[in-house]
């Protein structure tokens, strides 16, 4: 009987340590609307479940930038439209089109981004 309580304990810890955390847990939804910003690109993480990017944008204030956390799609879909993971690095200017998440913090949903040099880098379109 003994070592149907450890069977069980170490069963039931394996299942907690494989769940997924915060960090991996679903995004929360899209709203309907879109919004365009502006910004320097602070941080990347260009790896799955989603590529995602961490954008400064001036307030007008002249205080500090507000921080923006922009999320596409993930590697596989966005490699064969020809964004690999150094097409944006940190330093970039870029205009990223978006849709706000629905709970309103500045978070974006990429469409579709915009380089310096005037290059547009399309995620994913509204249906």
């Amino acid at each position: 009987m003994n070592h149907l309580k450890l069977y069980v304990l170490a069963g039931t810890l394996l299942v907690l340590f494989y769940s997924p955390g915060p960090s991996e847990a679903q995004d929360p939804p899209a709203s309907p609307s879109t919004v365009t910003i502006e910004g320097t690109v602070t941080r990347v993480w260009f790896r799955n479940p989603s590529v995602r990017y961490l954008i400064a944008v001036p307030n007008g204030s002249g205080r500090d930038d507000e921080v923006w956390d922009v999320r596409g799609s993930p590697v596989e879909s966005l490699a064969p439209k020809g964004w690999v993971a150094d097409t944006i690095q940190v330093g970039d200017t870029v205009s990223v089109y978006g849709q706000r998440r629905r709970d309103g913090v500045n978070a974006l949903y990429i469409l579709n981004v915009t380089l310096a040099d005037g290059t547009l880098l399309v995620d994913r379109t509204l249906e």
